[in-house]
């Protein structure tokens, strides 16, 4: 029976002896009204701020991040630039070998007796290129003459025989451009390489430079290719500054690696870097002697299969 006094069946079931039994099934019971009243306004966060010393070190490890990074993007921005510069220089003997292929063994001359120099030779005979610096824009990269680790300003005509300037292998005088203008086109060519080449217009010989810069139209002083027997090893361009480098050897230009380093081209064809330091004269301040035979014969002695300079040193 329920509360009522109402006698209710499904309460009883029969049993095994067929006796009748009451079973009580429990009642469930609804949640009190107050209780989910609460339930419903507990909130939990497992949200949780930076605080100020995790800040500081998070700040701190990117700027440790940062001082390690930029040097090293540094050095591979300056290594690109050295790569570059060896290109440059690689093409333009690949055009000095094109135009003595074409002239029958004649030596690219550094400059003839019209003024007409070696970037304009090349420029007006083979199929190399560079821009007009006579546009009144200043130097003019863009070609296989400009060094990308040279500086943007022209170096002063005026200076072109001064023996103090550049005063250093690391003077900025000498990551200059030089200006030359051509007799035939008046096209004005800047350009950031030096020469292995002297003034000395008279018959070949044994010895000096192997190019020369002429002032006579006879082709019987004209050098020929010939004369080189190390190509190799023969250094014909330079990083650095005009030619005479027995004027002022420091025209040889430490422009790469940090001012440590100076890419030369070689009469093979090739172009290699060398530390400055092991080409004669070093790295600072160059004697004036530098670039004669005795003193380069002392420089093979203590760097032996190093660059040759002049056509003595063959022997």
């Amino acid at each position: 029976m329920d509360g009522a006094g109402i006698f209710d069946p499904s309460l009883f079931k029969s049993g095994a002896d067929g006796n009748m039994m009451m079973t009580l099934q429990p009642k469930r019971l609804s949640p009190h009204p107050e209780a989910q009243a609460v339930s419903f306004n507990v909130k939990t966060s497992t949200a949780k701020g930076f605080t100020l010393v995790e800040l500081l070190v998070v700040i701190g490890i990117i700027a440790l991040l940062i001082s390690i990074l930029l040097p090293a993007l540094s050095r591979a921005r300056e290594a690109a630039k050295t790569v570059v510069c060896l290109s440059n220089l690689r093409s333009i003997m690949q055009a000095s070998m094109m135009y003595s292929s074409e002239n029958k063994g004649i030596m690219l001359p550094c400059g003839t007796q019209v003024e007409e120099w070696w970037c304009n030779i090349l420029d007006e005979q083979t199929d190399i290129s560079a821009k007009d610096q006579t546009t009144g824009k200043g130097p003019q990269g863009g070609s296989v003459f400009a060094c990308p680790s040279g500086n943007y300003d022209v170096f002063p005509v005026s200076l072109t025989g001064n023996q103090q300037v550049p005063s250093s292998r690391t003077d900025d005088n000498n990551s200059m451009a030089y200006a030359r203008t051509s007799f035939y086109t008046g096209k004005t060519i800047d350009v950031w390489y030096g020469m292995n080449a002297s003034d000395d217009d008279a018959n070949p010989t044994q010895s000096g430079t192997p190019a020369r810069r002429y002032q006579t139209a006879s082709l019987q002083h004209y050098m020929r290719t010939s004369v080189v027997l190390k190509s190799a090893d023969m250094v014909m361009f330079f990083d650095g500054l005009i030619y005479n480098l027995i004027n002022n050897p420091n025209r040889i230009s430490a422009r790469h690696g940090r001012k440590t380093q100076t890419n030369l081209a070689f009469f093979d064809g090739h172009a290699a870097t060398y530390k400055t330091e092991e080409l004669p004269g070093g790295l600072g301040v160059a004697p004036a002697n530098t670039f004669t035979a005795p003193i380069l014969a002392q420089y093979q002695l203590q760097y032996p299969g190093h660059p040759m300079w002049l056509l003595e040193e063959q022997y």
